[in-house]
């Protein structure tokens, strides 16, 4: 009985340390997979930023969607023969909000936050899934998660400006100027800085 039990945690131990491994392989040509997509990107909108009667912005949002479908598609792949990888679900979340596909990104979020119970990836993954709902316009989810988040990071200046929106749509226009207003100067974006100038001038 006692050496069933030895077999069991070293099986147990054996496809932990597996899993692990594997993760890591994943991990690493993700990585590549980005890289390769940016080094792309850069070659595609230099060749074409002055063809087609295109803006610059145009294109941007066009290579923009054409890549995040590819890896989409790609992650949605991987995770079919490695469900158990963590990453590649928040990796899904981010490229599905960037499509709009919702739905994919909320399951990918919670997926995640089941394989990370806590540490960066669950972290990650619930700052993902508050803008997915401020997405779906749901102010009262978005902002409960968001603000944890942003008390957790401090410093993550675009998770603010995320929270700053959910005020808004929640129409809680004081806590949206409040949360814009912590944020440095010169670390707002243009829309940000466009959203704050516009809240204190309806003062």
């Amino acid at each position: 009985m006692r050496g069933r039990r030895l077999l069991a945690v070293f099986a147990d131990s054996l496809t932990a340390f597996a899993r692990k491994l594997v993760a890591g392989l994943l991990n690493l040509r993700l990585f590549l997979h980005r890289l390769h997509t940016r080094l792309e990107k850069d070659r595609i909108f230099g060749a074409n930023s002055k063809t087609d009667g295109l803006t610059a912005n145009e294109i941007k949002a066009s290579l923009e969607i054409s890549f995040a479908k590819s890896l989409s598609d790609w992650l949605k792949e991987k995770l079919k023969r490695y469900p158990y990888w963590a990453a590649g679900h928040l990796a899904l979340a981010r490229e599905s909000l960037t499509l709009n596909e919702i739905a994919t990104c909320y399951a990918s979020c919670q997926a995640c936050q089941v394989l990370q119970k806590k540490g960066a990836l669950y972290h990650e993954a619930r700052k993902v899934l508050g803008v997915c709902y401020l997405r779906s316009a749901v102010a009262d989810k978005a902002i409960k998660i968001l603000a944890e988040e942003v008390r957790a990071a401090k410093k993550d200046y675009l998770l603010i400006e995320e929270l700053a929106s959910a005020y808004l749509l929640a129409n809680r226009r004081d806590e949206a100027r409040a949360a814009l207003s912590s944020v440095p100067p010169g670390k707002l974006t243009p829309q940000g800085v466009a959203a704050l100038s516009y809240l204190k001038k309806s003062d």
